[in-house]
């Protein structure tokens, strides 16, 4: 599920925004959900 940065590091002190937080939730109990977020790129994985 938490596969690190684009550029192949692992940063486990760096900052979430809520997106990520919200991915992580979603895909760890499996929830049918249709969200986006407008101030987040999709290309940041939501």
């Amino acid at each position: 599920m938490i596969t690190g940065k684009e550029n192949g590091t692992f940063d486990p002190e760096g900052h979430l925004n809520r997106a990520q937080v919200a991915k992580m939730i979603v895909e760890t109990f499996d929830l049918p959900v249709d969200l986006s977020f407008e101030d987040v790129p999709e290309e940041k994985g939501c």
